[in-house]
């Protein structure tokens, strides 16, 4: 996934940025949130493993996060949960850019695919993709959002937990400016 959206950022002309800050909000979630301070998400406690190395993709900064329990299980393939986020600006076309994650991920060879989650959030315009049974792993759940401020966020998420998925979907904040 992470080579995935660096070739997707690189489309879209971005650069992503992977330092992190977290906050505790004390329920078992915290907000990480990427260097830029534009994209927030929340995610579980345990998701402590976050990529905090700069990416420099076209020369203009841009957001990123990327957090798990084992980043290096999550990075090395289909069965640790974890999520990659990329905040991107200039996108027209959600479902354009849904697919193309898809096959630039391999789910579309790799996976079956099926109903996503109803719940994004109030005001957001949003594609969610579910792909199952990848490789003897988990779901996929590829993700593009448009929020109010003129970005999209796409990326995915790893995780068979649907109502755990929803919540992540739910607290994904993105901060005009930058």
């Amino acid at each position: 996934m992470v080579r995935a959206l660096a070739a997707l950022a690189v489309l879209a002309g971005a650069i992503a940025v992977a330092t992190l800050v977290a906050g505790d909000d004390g329920d078992g979630w915290q907000e990480v949130t990427d260097a830029t301070r534009r994209l927030r998400v929340a995610v579980p406690d345990d998701w402590d493993h976050v990529a905090t190395d700069p990416h420099e993709i076209a020369g203009r900064p841009r957001a990123y996060v990327e957090a798990s329990p084992d980043q290096h299980a999550y990075r090395a393939g289909r069965d640790a949960p974890g999520l990659e986020l990329l905040l991107v600006e200039g996108v027209s076309d959600l479902d354009a850019l849904v697919a193309d994650v898809a096959e630039r991920t391999g789910v579309v060879d790799d996976c079956r695919k099926r109903q996503g989650p109803a719940g994004v959030g109030d005001g957001i315009d949003a594609v969610v993709e579910v792909w199952e049974d990848c490789d003897g792993g988990g779901a996929i759940y590829l993700v593009a959002l448009r929020h109010g401020v003129g970005a999209s966020v796409v990326g995915g998420i790893q995780s068979d937990d649907d109502e755990l998925v929803e919540r992540v979907l739910a607290g994904i904040e993105v901060v005009s400016g930058g």
